[in-house]
């Protein structure tokens, strides 16, 4: 299915912008610039990052800084941008030069302490991690990102107590409860784990390394079924989250490649993670906003959810103001073949005939290059963690 979703999308040109994507590193206070030749550049580029079109964002950030090279806060947003990246070293580069401009910039820096842990660099990654702390203590990401670095040094009664702080600022991330859980399992208290585990997972239940975590903990107190359980939806989310990694780190340095786009809403989908599902579908939608092909993607991947009736519906509704969109009538031919309705199905192939002189078909491409990261991205404070 996913290379006939693949077809529909492949050689678009976007028509409008994505959704707006993460939140840029928020000034400190009192840190605000004064107006200056740069700001033009820097408001292109915030759009750009707004986009997650990265390189277009570095790009003219880099133009705003030839203008003013001593704005810390353009420092700061290159750090950011780079850190999306994944290119840490460049990132930290960015941060060390915006705190140096501007002190006040600790605050928002922890981006810095996780590139640092990503290289491996644990020991730099905690010295940065307390700068940005003994600038902003509640700092929700610098604290389980050095609660994260300390386990990972061995230290797991201090990283505990970090993991513990970043808990109680926000009861309510995920991050933060999986990275206190596999520390409780580490001190060989799995019995403390499991309800911080279980916490998070009802917050995200897509999220394979909370169900890894679970299952060491379950056999860790002879839980020997639920272990099991744990164990195997663990590695069904895996492989769903090995596909749609690969796809979101396409799109870190092709933000336009709408062919992805299409691929990774298509993977949400049958991971069932409607929130990001609908968020990724309505940027497909946004950069095809007039092309059939866009709301033929969609309804293939409503047909391989079991929801045709809904399907045949989004069809008909952009049918009725694009009658002579062939790739729509292809995949409305095709839906209700799937239905059961032939003389449905008759109906649209005759438009198909009438439009391109062929009979309908159900496209087919080869499929994407699907390889596994390096690393699953919640192990370590790195990419995607702030928001």
């Amino acid at each position: 299915m996913i290379q006939r979703l693949l077809s529909l999308a492949l050689a678009l040109v976007p028509a409008a912008a994505a959704q707006d994507g993460p939140d840029m590193p928020a000034a400190p206070s009192q840190s605000a610039p004064s107006r200056s030749p740069a700001d033009a550049r820097f408001s292109v580029a915030r759009q750009a990052y707004q986009q997650r079109n990265f390189p277009r964002a570095e790009q003219e950030g880099l133009a705003a800084l030839e203008q003013d090279p001593k704005r810390a806060d353009i420092h700061a947003f290159l750090g950011a941008v780079r850190y999306r990246m994944r290119r840490y070293g460049d990132s930290i580069e960015s941060w060390k030069k915006a705190v140096e401009l501007d002190p006040k910039w600790f605050a928002e820096a922890q981006p810095a302490g996780h590139c640092y842990s990503a290289l491996g660099k644990h020991e730099e990654a905690v010295a940065w991690y307390k700068k940005v702390l003994a600038a902003k203590p509640t700092n929700r990401e610098a604290l389980r990102g050095i609660g994260i670095t300390l386990e990972k040094l061995g230290q797991l009664d201090d990283s505990e107590k970090y993991l513990r702080s970043a808990v109680a600022i926000d009861p309510e991330y995920a991050p933060a409860l999986l990275a206190l859980g596999r520390t409780l399992i580490k001190k060989d208290e799995a019995g403390a784990a499991v309800p911080y585990l279980e916490k998070a997972k009802q917050i995200d239940p897509f999220e394979p390394d909370i169900e890894y975590e679970l299952s060491l903990a379950f056999r860790e107190l002879g839980m020997d079924a639920k272990a099991r359980a744990a164990s195997d939806r663990q590695k069904t989310l895996q492989s769903q989250r090995t596909t749609i990694d690969t796809l979101r780190n396409r799109l870190l340095t092709a933000p336009m490649d709408l062919s992805a786009m299409v691929a990774l809403a298509d993977a949400y989908d049958q991971m069932g993670d409607v929130k990001n599902a609908r968020e990724t579908w309505d940027r497909v939608f946004a950069l095809g906003r007039e092309d059939g092909r866009v709301r033929a993607a969609r309804a293939m991947s409503l047909l391989q959810q079991g929801s045709a009736q809904t399907a045949e519906k989004l069809l008909m509704e952009w049918l009725r103001t694009h009658g002579t969109d062939v790739p729509a009538w292809d995949a409305l031919w095709f839906v209700r073949k799937q239905r059961g309705n032939v003389e449905g199905a008759e109906e649209a192939a005759a438009f198909v005939r009438k439009l391109a002189q062929r009979e309908p078909q159900e496209p087919k491409l080869p499929k994407l290059e699907i390889t596994k990261p390096a690393s699953s991205p919640a192990s370590a404070p790195a990419p995607g963690a702030d928001k």
